[in-house]
């Protein structure tokens, strides 16, 4: 077993089967995260939920980010009333009134 910087500890699969699912889960719970290795190869992760939790916002957030990046980087300043949205795809605001009718 070696710790490779402060709250990561890497074992090698025989090492982490010693240690037992209940172990591996201790670590976690108490902040640690255990980072899983094959053959020298990091191949599994153990974190806490409240990390999980933690890293699939900042997942998010970056994902959000990106949009309005993409949108910014692309807006031409061109915008578009409601009408000529529906006009644009041959509709009218009627059309929207009764989904029954078009489908007719």
């Amino acid at each position: 077993m070696r710790k490779i910087s402060e709250g990561h500890m890497v074992l090698s699969v025989t090492d982490a089967t010693g240690k037992g699912v209940a172990g591996l889960v201790k670590e976690a719970e108490a902040g640690r995260d255990v980072v899983v290795e094959r053959r020298n190869k990091p191949v599994a992760a153990v974190v806490g939920v409240d990390r999980l939790n933690r890293i699939e916002q900042l997942e998010e957030d970056l994902l959000d980010a990106l949009v309005v990046l993409t949108r910014a980087a692309d807006d031409t300043g061109e915008r578009f009333t409601f009408d000529e949205v529906l006009e644009r795809f041959g509709m009218t605001r009627e059309d929207l009134d009764d989904p029954q009718d078009r489908a007719a």
